[in-house]
């Protein structure tokens, strides 16, 4: 016998969870006792507890290996549309800061990445303010075209700015990379 649920395709553990509820509902019952198959000892007639602990277990891995499967899948997506076109110039907003690098979110292509200061050298950067408060970090551009003075972008969270978006394939498996775009660009 099975509790009733909403989709005939269910996850194993929802199945799982659905005997075990319908297993503590029928102890309380006279007919708990009369049920054939079943112990007099509570749940135990169901599953032991080492052996609901390993299904448990079990189905956690099963749970992350296919979110971690479907973040590949399209992240290679997304990589082979970033081959389409080379560099890609898109907004971005910070969104969180460290010491020498910092995370950006492109919206328009759903990406969440940090940008470290060592995949985009040679910009100097550096943290400026407390680090008890809101700091910042602080990027020098070379001279502005023309000849004008370098130019200095200054980046908290919520700043928006625009980042260069790209395939890596010196490393293996490829990856997306963002380098910062200075202002005015």
């Amino acid at each position: 016998r099975y509790t009733r649920f909403t989709s005939p395709i269910r996850r194993y553990a929802d199945v799982v969870v659905h005997r075990l509820l319908e297993a503590a509902l029928r102890l309380d019952t006279p007919q708990a006792q009369s049920l054939p198959g079943d112990s007099t000892d509570g749940l135990a007639h169901v599953v032991e507890k080492e052996e609901l602990s390993e299904i448990a277990a079990n189905c956690n891995d099963r749970k992350w290996a296919a979110k971690k499967a479907q973040e590949e899948c399209a992240n290679l997506y997304l990589i082979s549309y970033l081959r389409r076109a080379p560099q890609m110039r898109e907004p971005a907003i910070v969104t969180s800061l460290g010491n020498f690098s910092f995370t950006a979110l492109v919206p328009r292509l759903s990406i969440d990445a940090v940008l470290d200061n060592r995949d985009f050298l040679p910009l100097p950067l550096k943290y400026v303010g407390d680090k008890d408060k809101r700091g910042a970090l602080e990027f020098h551009f070379g001279p502005a075209p023309g000849g004008g003075a370098g130019r200095v972008m200054k980046l908290s969270v919520f700043s928006r700015l625009f980042v260069n978006v790209s395939v890596d394939d010196s490393k293996v498996p490829a990856q997306i990379k963002l380098v910062p775009l200075p202002p005015d660009s």
